[in-house]
């Protein structure tokens, strides 16, 4: 018997967890993969060999999300040459 009531319990949370859930925000939440993004591809790979010099030309694209990627990727370069080009992005308005 105990263990029919845990299996109902089981079964009801899983049950209930996965329908879906009205948005009444009313804003559209579709995930977006920025991973097929060429340009965001590009700053990745900049980022994981460590290019320091290619990473600093995204610094000064006119998109703001590539400005912004560009600027994370130096997180984990941690070149300490691209201090000047990265502390101009902080007056970014964007």
């Amino acid at each position: 018997m105990k263990k029919s009531i845990v299996f109902l319990g089981i079964l009801y949370f899983l049950v209930t967890s996965c329908n879906n859930v009205n948005n009444s925000s009313g804003h559209d939440k579709t995930m977006v993969n920025k991973f097929g993004d060429t340009i965001f591809q590009q700053i990745m790979e900049y980022q994981y060999y460590r290019k320091t010099k290619e990473l600093l030309k995204f610094t000064k694209h006119q998109s703001a999300k590539y400005r912004e990627a560009a600027a994370l990727a130096f997180g984990s370069v941690q070149d300490t040459n691209a201090l000047s080009e990265l502390s101009e992005l902080l007056n970014d308005p964007e």
